[in-house]
């Protein structure tokens, strides 16, 4: 049992504090739910508009909209979730990715189970992963491109919906962040 886990169990559940995303000027702007109901330490965080996520160190990603006040769990990964990012789509619910200490990245949108296998996989730990999603007048069916880092240096971008287009795999020197 992690330190947090320990002092929350001990803080009667009226009186827990939740953790809170600080604005630049460290001005509390937006309640993450508590760890209640959640199994290990938070190590990956990640907010989208009213929506938040958290991975922990036993591969479970929690999902939560404080628009709905909705939160959902999925045990998605073997080992600790170390990367999480989001595409949203218009119209629809939004698509969460997850790359974890097991070397896989897997999706799932909330409301639904995860996908059965995952997108990719590999012997090696995923550090970071990054998705965008293409938008303006030529972006037709919204692609998605996800790119994803693995501890022994490779960087593979892919493009998730173009049947034809081989995904881009490059070497590179050692990444622990990827951002669009």
């Amino acid at each position: 049992m992690s330190l947090l886990e320990r002092w929350w169990a001990e803080v009667p559940d009226a009186a827990q504090p939740a953790l809170a995303w600080l604005d630049v000027w460290g001005t509390p702007n937006f309640e993450v739910p508590s760890p209640a109901g959640a199994e290990g330490e938070v190590v990956a965080l990640l907010r989208a508009g009213a929506m938040c996520g958290t991975g922990n160190a036993v591969g479970q990603v929690t999902w939560h909209d404080a628009g709905t006040g909705r939160t959902e769990r999925v045990r998605s990964h073997f080992g600790p979730v170390s990367s999480l990012a989001v595409a949203q789509l218009p119209g629809l619910a939004p698509l969460v990715f997850s790359g974890g200490a097991d070397g896989t990245v897997r999706l799932w949108s909330p409301g639904e189970d995860p996908l059965p296998e995952p997108l990719e996989e590999r012997a090696c730990p995923v550090l970071a992963i990054s998705v965008a999603v293409a938008a303006g007048p030529d972006s037709e069916g919204n692609p998605i491109t996800l790119a994803i880092s693995w501890a022994d240096g490779l960087v593979r971008v892919v493009r998730l919906d173009a049947e034809d287009a081989p995904p881009g795999t490059y070497a590179s020197a050692h990444l622990s962040s990827i951002c669009f």
